[in-house]
């Protein structure tokens, strides 16, 4: 009788069988046998088989994602992918580095897919500025965040005006925050909004103003007076004068009126003939005058 080849999905221990040969046996779970196998061939790597009987490798099934295979002749995968990588099916190692987990994601041991370090999906202050991680980060007090990078809150190095608080009501974002109207803040790591500070006295602090986009302390200028702790400077008055970064108006100088709002020096000299004091607003009419045998100067202060 001819003998014949070992059917396939078994092997022979001599390679071929019939009357004379031992009973083919099935192939073992992690292998495959193709006709005439004497012996079952491992699955390759990246691949496993649960059950007996494969007759080719296209019976060795592609590793589970989220797994790794990295020996041949497996029965199932040997574990997870490590913490920080992601493991497609038919993952050979534990830390694909195709799979490295990127900055702004998290990957969990086990990972198929990676997960956003964002407010909305991850939780509050939530940022990763690290490659082949499984975790995200908490965004400290004192610094703001994105989802991949993390700054210290330096507002001198803006020369604008805010802090970094912890989350705040309407967003989920750790962020710089400006100081409200009227205040300042350029510490190293500001956190709370008790770091803001009045604006200095010859200085205002506008807060979402279009004339003045940026949150920091401008100048009081010429004309107008800024007292400490202002967001806006005042008009000076009439009677008085505002050189630039003034916190009070000044006087008018004697001798001089200032007869209009909004001087940044004296309107002019006193008319001949008449004194002028700081209250002397409309030359010449509302001047005292001086008696005619009392003649003034121009400029003059006193009837002289």
């Amino acid at each position: 009788m001819l003998a014949s080849l070992c059917p396939a999905g078994k092997y022979c221990n001599q390679g071929q069988t019939g009357a004379n040969f031992e009973q083919p046996i099935t192939c073992p779970p992690g292998h495959f046998c193709p006709e005439g196998s004497s012996a079952g061939i491992p699955c390759p790597i990246g691949t496993f088989r649960a059950n007996a009987g494969a007759s080719s490798v296209s019976q060795c099934a592609s590793c589970t994602a989220g797994m790794f295979c990295s020996q041949i002749g497996l029965t199932a995968p040997e574990g997870d992918c490590a913490p920080g990588y992601i493991c497609n099916g038919g993952s050979r190692t534990a830390t694909p580095e195709s799979g490295l987990c990127e900055k702004g994601f998290k990957c969990p041991a086990g990972a198929t897919s990676d997960v956003a370090c964002s407010p909305d999906v991850s939780g509050p202050d939530a940022y990763q500025d690290e490659r082949g991680r499984d975790t995200c980060k908490q965004c400290p007090a004192g610094y703001w965040c994105d989802d991949t990078t993390i700054t210290r809150c330096q507002p001198a190095n803006f020369a604008e005006s805010f802090y970094c608080p912890a989350t705040h009501e309407g967003s989920a974002r750790r962020d710089m925050i400006p100081c409200p109207e009227g205040t300042i803040d350029y510490a190293d790591k500001s956190e709370s909004i008790d770091d803001c500070q009045p604006c200095p006295p010859g200085s205002f602090c506008p807060f979402e103003n279009a004339d003045y986009p940026d949150y920091k302390a401008y100048p009081c200028p010429a004309g107008s007076y800024c007292m400490g702790g202002v967001s806006l400077p005042t008009l000076c008055p009439e009677g008085y004068y505002c050189p630039s970064d003034q916190s009070f108006p000044v006087p008018c100088s004697a001798g001089s009126y200032c007869d209009e709002e909004g001087l940044a020096q004296p309107k002019g000299k006193c008319t001949p003939g008449y004194w002028c004091t700081y209250l002397t607003l409309d030359p010449p009419h509302g001047m005292p005058f001086c008696a005619a045998d009392e003649p003034c100067v121009t400029g003059a202060t006193t009837a002289v």
